[in-house]
């Protein structure tokens, strides 16, 4: 069974990491030019964990995986 259906502890743990991961590697897009600029979440905003502006394009990024029929 994968952590991700899991509440809590481990599960929480391993998003936690994937999360950051995931954004320290756009972090590095940004400084070798790849991206023009990332922009973290607002406090308190339910969206997009952070964007990536890549030229005209803006990458929304979200880590977060809902489980169909999983209480929020």
């Amino acid at each position: 069974m994968a952590l991700s259906t899991h509440s809590g502890g481990a599960a929480d743990k391993a998003g936690f990491i994937h999360e950051s991961l995931w954004g320290v590697r756009c972090m590095v897009d940004v400084l070798n030019g790849e991206a023009a600029s990332i922009r973290i979440e607002t406090p308190g905003d339910d969206g997009a964990e952070f964007y990536l502006q890549r030229g005209s394009v803006r990458e929304h990024w979200q880590a977060k995986r809902q489980v169909t029929g999983q209480a929020t």
